[in-house]
C-alpha cells in the first residue's frame, strides 16, 4: 500500500505561518507599549496619538473640538474626558464627564452635537452650527425651572379667605377685597 498524505497538512502549515505572524505582531505591540508607557504619547479613541500637551491651556469646548478632530469618530463623555486628561487638560472637577456634558448642553455655537449616546463634531453630519444673532442674549432661566403647568398658585397677591363685597348702587361700582381682619371688624359692627 502506498503512503497517503495527510489532507490537513496544508491547512496546518497555513495556520502555523499565521501564528508566527501574529506572534511577531504581538511582540512588536508589546515593545511599542513598553516604550510609550513612560507617558510620551497616549493612544486613545481608536488608536489616535494624543500628545501630552495637546490641550494644555485650552478651554473645555476648544479642547473637545480638537480632540474629536484628532480621533475623527463620535466619542462618549468618558472617552472625551479621558482623552482631554491624557492631552494635558487640567481640571479640579470631581465628575469631569458630567462637567463636559453640562458645557456641551450650553454650547451656544452647536459645533459639538449628540449622536446617540456619543458626541461628535457637527461638521461630520453636515449640521451647521447655531449662530446667535449679534446683540441677543440667551433667555434667562425662569425661577421655577421651566414652563409652569397646571393651576396657578395663589401667593401674596390674594389674601387667604378674602371676600368680595360690592359697594352700594348709588356710588360708582367698585370691588373691594376684604381681609379676614376687616371681615371680623365688620362682624363686630353688626353685632
Amino acid at each position: 500500500m502506498g503512503h497517503s498524505q495527510n489532507p490537513y497538512a496544508a491547512v496546518i502549515a497555513d495556520l502555523a505561518k499565521w501564528r508566527d505572524e501574529i506572534n511577531a505582531a504581538i511582540d512588536m505591540m508589546t515593545r511599542l507599549g513598553d516604550k510609550r508607557a513612560g507617558g510620551a504619547v497616549g493612544l486613545v479613541g481608536g488608536g489616535a496619538d494624543i500628545p501630552p500637551d495637546a490641550f494644555f491651556g485650552l478651554t473645555i469646548p476648544e479642547a473637545a473640538k480638537k480632540y474629536l478632530a484628532i480621533v475623527h469618530r463620535p466619542q462618549s463623555l468618558q472617552e472625551i474626558a479621558d482623552g482631554l486628561l491624557k492631552g494635558g487638560m487640567v481640571t479640579t472637577a470631581k465628575d469631569f464627564p458630567a462637567t463636559i456634558h453640562a458645557i456641551f448642553r450650553r454650547n451656544a455655537e452647536g459645533e459639538i452635537i449628540r449622536v446617540g449616546d456619543n458626541w461628535a463634531l457637527a461638521e461630520w453630519y453636515n449640521k451647521k452650527p447655531r449662530v446667535r444673532k449679534p446683540g441677543r442674549k440667551a433667555k434667562p432661566a425662569s425661577p421655577g425651572g421651566g414652563r409652569r403647568r397646571g393651576k396657578p398658585t395663589t401667593g401674596a397677591t390674594k389674601a387667604p379667605d378674602a371676600k368680595l363685597e360690592v359697594v352700594k348702587p348709588g356710588k360708582p361700582r367698585t370691588v373691594k377685597v376684604a381681609t379676614p381682619q376687616e371681615k371680623s371688624m365688620a362682624d363686630e359692627r353688626v353685632a
